[in-house]
């Protein structure tokens, strides 16, 4: 974008943009460029398209410059922006936390498939507890908690009245940096009253050697949801430049196998899984997800927990994404 005096249309920025994006190499250029303009502008998308004609002013010119920049050295474009959209909500992002995936969004569908089960169970369901592990930005979180409502209004059976239905969510991390993230995109998303049905808690899984978080959760979570870090060694050096370079390698990388950060959940979790109804639901991929299955059906025989059901469920490109066990005959 040379020459300061050059008079630059909408769609002349957009073109230009597109072919330096696509000489660099940048994956997706043309939606780059979109996204990063009409940010810029103010502008969804598509009215990119009906001011095709507009001449930006020079501030905006000058920030979308910057932007072009930035991207230009394989920076996401939701790090640039400090934005990334994930089912209804739109959340605050930087390189503290990983960028939600629209997979990921399978994951709080899997949730919300359970609590219908839950729901169909009418001598329980009235009280849901939910653990997610490894909040990260809160996108599963903050979705879950700004869905429940709704979904359990539509989901209920005659024999529960809906105001006898509760739900509490507890969200952990262990980056203090992603946990005030998360708060902060929680404070900003999510209506006042549903504040004091969300806890987010710096720990590493749970917090297991907290005697009094002990003794108030032991046997009580429903449901335990969680995408956790799961890229083998070997795999990560293979990741896109943009991942590698600017997203947390901590929210990412999972050993040589990429189970480690999975089998450390499942050595912490079992003592506080509810007695009555508990799944427990991961994000995980073709290269995990066989190694995976065998890790729950380890931990669930060695804590006498037995399996109702172990499956895995297909992402848009059809490849296994996530995995859901649903336990039964837990020992207190």
């Amino acid at each position: 974008m040379q020459g300061n005096r050059r008079i630059w249309t909408v769609k002349q920025l957009l073109d230009w943009s597109e072919n330096y994006f696509f000489k660099k190499n940048i994956p997706q250029p043309r939606i780059s460029a979109e996204i990063l303009l009409s940010h810029v502008l103010n502008f969804s998308r598509m009215q990119l398209y009906l001011n095709y004609s507009m001449v930006p002013n020079p501030g905006q010119l000058l920030t979308f410059k910057e932007h072009i920049q930035k991207r230009a050295d394989n920076r996401p474009v939701q790090y640039i922006l400090n934005e990334a959209h994930f089912r209804n909500i739109r959340l605050y992002v930087d390189n503290n936390v990983l960028i939600p995936r629209p997979e990921t969004e399978l994951l709080v569908d899997s949730v919300l498939l359970t609590v219908k089960d839950m729901l169909a169970e009418t001598s329980r369901g009235k009280n849901i507890d939910i653990l997610e592990i490894g909040t990260g930005s809160g996108a599963i979180a903050i979705s879950l908690a700004q869905e429940l409502d709704d979904y359990i209004c539509k989901n209920i059976t005659a024999g529960i009245p809906v105001q006898k239905v509760s739900w509490h969510i507890i969200a952990t991390e262990c980056s203090n940096a992603a946990l005030n993230i998360a708060r902060r995109n929680a404070e900003k998303i999510l209506d006042s009253s549903k504040h004091g049905k969300i806890d987010f808690i710096e720990a590493d899984i749970i917090c297991d050697n907290d005697p009094v978080f002990t003794q108030k959760h032991k046997s009580s979570f429903n449901i335990v949801v969680s995408n956790p870090p799961y890229i083998s060694t070997r795999d990560y050096d293979n990741l896109p430049e943009e991942i590698r370079l600017y997203e947390p390698k901590e929210a990412l990388l999972a050993g040589a196998d990429g189970l480690e950060v999975y089998e450390k959940i499942l050595q912490k979790i079992f003592p506080f899984l509810n007695t009555g109804f508990a799944a427990i639901l991961f994000e995980t991929d073709q290269a995990t997800a066989p190694g995976l299955k065998k890790l729950v059906e380890k931990y669930a025989l060695k804590n006498s927990a037995g399996l109702q059901s172990l499956e895995t469920e297909n992402d848009y490109n059809q490849r296994q994404r996530i995995l859901s066990a649903r336990l039964t005959n837990k020992k207190g």
